[in-house]
C-alpha cells in the first residue's frame, strides 16, 4: 500500500484556477478531450506542472497570503477579496460542532495551504484546529520550511500524517481529476477508515464512463497543460456508498465544463462512514 500511496502522491498537481479563469480572465473553456488512449500517453504530450518556476510562483503567492497582503491564492493567482466556500465551511464546521469544538483535516493535495488560508477566518472559535496537508515532496519541503506552524502541518504521505494525527475528515478539493488512478485513491481512503470524506471542486458526468481530457493553463498564469479526468458520478457513488452515506451534495464554485455537447458540472459531495 505504501508504494501505491507514493504513486498517487506523485500524480498530484496543484489545484487549477478554473474559477480564476472564469472570473478574471474570461477566456474560453481550457478543456479538450484527449486524443490519446491513456493517461500516460496524454501526459507525455502535456508540458507538466512540476517545474521549479511553477512551484516558486505558488510559493511566492502563498507567502503574500500568509503575510496578509492578499485574501487567498489558487495556483499562484492572488485574490484580494474574500470568496468563502460556504458549503465546504458548513461541512467542516458541522464536524467541529460534533467534536466539541475540535477539528483535524487531512487536505490531500492542498498545495501550500490554499483552502486553509481561504477558510481560516471562520475557524477562530474552534478550540483546536489542525490542518494537515499531504502533497508532493517539493511542496512539502517548502511547506515545512516556510508555512508550518501549530495549526498547519505538511506530510509526504497519508500514512505519515496518521502517525501524528487522527483526522476527522479527509478533503479532496480539486484533486481527484488530476490523479492518474482516482478510484485507486478512493480505495486507499476507504481502507484507512476515514470517518468523513469531502470531495469538492470536481467535474462530473452523469453517466457514460470517465472522460480523459487535457486542461491548459492560460499563459498569463504560467504555461502548462495537464491530463485531467471528468469522472462518472454514478461510478464514484457506487464505489463510495458501500461504506459511506452521502450527507449532501452542492454545486461547485467552478461552474460547468463545456466540451461540444458535453456538459460536466463541478460538484461537491460530503460523506460520512456508515459504521461511524
Amino acid at each position: 500500500m505504501k508504494t501505491r500511496l507514493k504513486n498517487l502522491i506523485k500524480g498530484l498537481v496543484p489545484p487549477l484556477i478554473f474559477e480564476a479563469i472564469r472570473m478574471k480572465l474570461k477566456r474560453s473553456n481550457p478543456f479538450i478531450i484527449s486524443p490519446y488512449s491513456s493517461w500516460d500517453e496524454t501526459r507525455s504530450h502535456c508540458t507538466g506542472y512540476d517545474s521549479d518556476l511553477i512551484i516558486n510562483k505558488v510559493r511566492d503567492a502563498a507567502l503574500q497570503v500568509k503575510a496578509g497582503e492578499a485574501s487567498f491564492e489558487r495556483d499562484s493567482v492572488l485574490f484580494y477579496e474574500n470568496q468563502y466556500p460556504f458549503p465546504l465551511l458548513a461541512g467542516l464546521l458541522r464536524l467541529a460542532l460534533v467534536n466539541a469544538g475540535n477539528l483535524s483535516v487531512l487536505d490531500f493535495g492542498g498545495s501550500l495551504g490554499s483552502t486553509y488560508y481561504q477558510t481560516k477566518p471562520f475557524f477562530s472559535g474552534i478550540k483546536r484546529l489542525r490542518w494537515n496537508i499531504v502533497e508532493q515532496k517539493k511542496f512539502v519541503d517548502i511547506g515545512k520550511e516556510m508555512f508550518e506552524d501549530n495549526m498547519l502541518a505538511f506530510y509526504y504521505s497519508i500514512d505519515e500524517c496518521l502517525k501524528f494525527e487522527k483526522p476527522d475528515v479527509i478533503l479532496l478539493s480539486s484533486v481527484l481529476q488530476y490523479v492518474k488512478e482516482p478510484f485507486d485513491l478512493l480505495e486507499v481512503i476507504i481502507a484507512h477508515n476515514f470517518k468523513n470524506l469531502i470531495i469538492d471542486r470536481t467535474p462530473f458526468l452523469s453517466s457514460g464512463g470517465d472522460l480523459l481530457t487535457i486542461q491548459r493553463v492560460p499563459k498569463s498564469i504560467y504555461e502548462a497543460s495537464y491530463p485531467a479526468w471528468i469522472l462518472d458520478e454514478k461510478k464514484l457513488l457506487t464505489v463510495l456508498q458501500k461504506d459511506y452515506f452521502m450527507v449532501t451534495e452542492f454545486p461547485g464554485a467552478d461552474g460547468i465544463v463545456k466540451i461540444g455537447k458535453i456538459l460536466a458540472p463541478f460538484k461537491g459531495l460530503i460523506f460520512t462512514r456508515k459504521d461511524g
